[in-house]
């Protein structure tokens, strides 16, 4: 039987966070790489195969009903509100080409 890794709260919010903003930039036309090198790494300190591993690990249900408290960009999740794509059926980033 395989173990199965756990993982809290803390690192559902840091999912959420990190695909906020990946959205926003990628709606600009810039590549995955970019979006990692100037707007992630330097917040998050993640490397780009971890980018890659949030933005297809589905979001759990207590992320979507979060209000926006304790996020670094509350305005962007207000934004996703607003556009209905928060809570999605899966709550992944779709469409986006991974390179």
């Amino acid at each position: 039987m395989a173990k199965r890794k756990l993982r809290g709260l803390s690192y559902a919010k840091r999912v959420a966070d990190v695909t906020q903003v990946f959205e926003r930039y990628a709606r600009s036309g810039l590549s995955n790489r970019e979006i990692w090198r100037r707007y992630i790494w330097p917040v998050y300190g993640i490397s780009e195969r971890t980018l890659y591993n949030m933005l297809g690990a589905p979001a759990q249900k207590t992320v979507a009903k979060v209000d926006g408290q304790g996020f670094l960009f509350p305005e962007m999740l207000e934004e996703r509100k607003s556009e209905g794509t928060v809570g999605g059926p899966s709550g992944t980033v779709t469409g986006r080409a991974v390179v």
